[in-house]
């Protein structure tokens, strides 16, 4: 028996092994905010999106010819191919938001980016460039608000996608015997707080954390 603490997509559920059974339930609820129709006035220069949410969180106050966006940088594949299908080209990405940080410190001579996150945002990116010397302009673009519910019975395996995932299912619960599937290094550290099962995916991809489950309950 597993839990995951996102709903996910019927191609997603389908992944996995026939004899699992699967609970798929939101703990968490993304909410955008309302942008200021002057933050794209002008053509901006260099952005980051690190996330499916950001992108949809821009896309909810304006089209995509308003966001006319100079260099696009992405962090992830899947969000790389979501902003190139919905408005326009990425100049670079990368798996992890240091790596992004550490590529923007040596390629970029303009030391000036916009960065769209939420409220708790990852603070690799704003800290590295900012010691490095760069303007950062942090847009908060959307807000993550913590779903707990209680769950009584005990499952094999917990998959977390967020760190805020992983404290929204704590207010409630316990982890007990069950063992914590995390689909990166920063959510796997928030898990580890609470269990020391804990096992990380190899990219960050739902579709390689449901991969990971599969091998281990076969």
């Amino acid at each position: 028996k597993i839990l995951a603490t996102k709903k996910l997509s019927v191609e997603q559920l389908r992944m996995f092994n026939k004899e699992i059974n699967v609970t798929d339930t939101d703990f968490i609820d993304i909410r955008y905010n309302r942008l200021s129709p002057n933050l794209v006035k002008e053509p901006i220069g260099h952005v980051i999106i690190t996330s499916k949410n950001a992108l949809e969180g821009l896309l909810f106050n304006f089209t995509p010819d308003e966001l006319r966006f100079k260099n696009i940088y992405c962090v992830g594949r899947k969000t790389k191919a979501l902003v190139e299908s919905k408005i326009g080209k990425v100049s670079h990405y990368e798996k992890y938001g240091e790596d992004m940080a550490n590529y923007l410190t040596k390629n970029l001579k303009e030391k000036e980016v916009t960065f769209f996150c939420s409220d708790i945002r990852r603070e690799e990116i704003p800290s590295i460039l900012t010691k490095n010397g760069f303007g950062v302009n942090e847009v908060e673009v959307y807000r993550t608000v913590l779903k707990p519910k209680p769950f009584e019975e005990e499952f094999d395996a917990i998959l977390f996608f967020s760190p805020s995932g992983v404290k929204s299912f704590v207010e409630m619960n316990t982890f007990g015997s069950s063992v914590a599937y995390c689909i990166g290094k920063t959510t796997a550290k928030e898990a580890k707080k609470y269990t020391k099962d804990v096992v990380i995916s190899h990219t960050p991809l739902v579709e390689s954390v449901i991969e990971l489950v599969n091998k281990s309950y076969v």
